[in-house]
């Protein structure tokens, strides 16, 4: 994954967690997708992840003509899933 690329979804899981989460509750029952105010169950965090990748194959697509993934570019999205996680979850708890 490329800086812009990282940067953009760092950003994204930053200043629309709240969103995120929105989303997140429209389509699940809350036990569904967070164990705690922190935490996100593993279907909250596949969810995100999903919602990720779609918009790296988006800027991707935008901006090279190939929306094409790595293996190693899901690995990077489940890492900021893990790290930013937590924000998401207590955006659903509140």
């Amino acid at each position: 994954m490329k800086d812009h690329e990282r940067k953009f979804l760092e950003d994204t899981l930053a200043h629309h967690s709240a969103s995120i989460a929105n989303e997140l509750r429209e389509g699940f029952g809350t036990e569904e997708i967070i164990e705690d105010k922190n935490t996100l169950t593993d279907n909250g965090g596949m969810w995100v992840r999903g919602y990720l990748t779609g918009w790296l194959t988006l800027i991707r697509g935008c901006s090279t003509g190939n929306p094409n993934i790595s293996p190693d570019d899901i690995a990077e999205i489940g890492t900021l899933v893990d790290e930013h996680g937590g924000r998401i979850a207590g955006e659903v708890y509140s």
